[in-house]
């Protein structure tokens, strides 16, 4: 089963695991509208840390000796204490693993911001800068990153001046129209499928 780098028409990206290309659009949609996303095939590293946002530390700690529970020590719950924990974990990428993947994931999502960065390295200024943007520069990459963007805000706009079923289903359950026609003629298949007589023992003799 594949891996997809899925880039959203704003400044996100996700990895999307799928059966297959056709299958991706549902499984974004569950997310949100996947108009505009553009998504190709995953085969970079994959080496993603995942942390709780508490601090922690052990009280007395003695070289040589193993730790006893009433030494550790929950400093700080951090976001944990006022949200769910769900929404406060946090992805980090650390090490050359780490390093290896967000570029990957920032040549293939972000290819703009990725080409700024690679000029500013190129540059005379470039070990200096240890890749840190000018702030125009960066500015521009984001903003021509957000083409997609507008892309999505025309074909929406031209969405709302149609007034066919499929194009008003789409508006109503905020889906690409495409979606929209494979679920149509999905359930249009399943419903004839129903429909059709079974097979008596007269017609298998």
């Amino acid at each position: 089963m594949p891996i997809y780098i899925v880039r959203w028409p704003d400044l996100s990206a996700s990895l999307v695991r799928a059966d297959s290309e056709e299958e991706l659009p549902t499984i974004l949609d569950q997310l949100a509208n996947p108009e505009g996303c553009e998504w190709s095939v995953y085969d970079g590293p994959l080496f993603i840390d995942i942390r709780l946002p508490a601090t922690w530390s052990i009280r007395d700690r003695r070289p040589g000796q193993p730790v006893a529970p009433e030494q550790i020590v929950i400093d700080d719950l951090g976001p944990m204490a006022h949200g769910p924990v769900i929404e406060t974990m946090k992805l980090s990428f650390e090490g050359d693993d780490g390093f290896d993947i967000v570029t990957a994931i920032l040549e293939k999502a972000f290819p703009i911001l990725n080409a700024a960065i690679e000029r500013i390295w190129k540059s005379d200024e470039g070990e200096k800068r240890e890749g840190v943007l000018p702030e125009a520069d960066l500015r521009e990459a984001l903003h021509a990153e957000l083409a997609r963007f507008l892309r999505v805000s025309w074909r929406s706009a031209q969405l709302e001046r149609k007034t066919d079923r499929t194009s008003m289903l789409a508006r109503a359950l905020d889906m690409p129209v495409s979606l929209v026609r494979e679920c149509a003629e999905y359930a249009q298949e399943r419903h004839q499928t129903e429909d059709e007589p079974e097979p008596s023992g007269d017609d298998e003799k």
